[in-house]
């Protein structure tokens, strides 16, 4: 998954196993990358969560990331 809001690149992975003999993924990696400076934000979610659950998490946090940033 990869999509882009209010000059943030989103993409979603899975992550890495952390034991090579499971079966399936647990967990995602959604990583914020700023389209204008090098900054980036990491988060993961369970692979519990929809796709539009998690566009919803990378946007508030997008929303805060900007909102902390003008305060500054």
């Amino acid at each position: 998954m990869k999509l882009s809001y209010k000059g943030w690149n989103i993409s979603c992975h899975p992550r890495k196993k952390e034991d090579v003999n499971a079966i399936e993924f647990r967990f995602w990696d959604v990583v914020l990358e700023d389209k204008h400076s090098d900054k980036t934000h990491t988060f993961g979610v369970t692979t519990n969560y929809t796709l539009s659950e998690i566009e919803k998490k990378a946007f508030d946090k997008i929303d805060q990331l900007i909102k902390e940033e003008e305060k500054k």
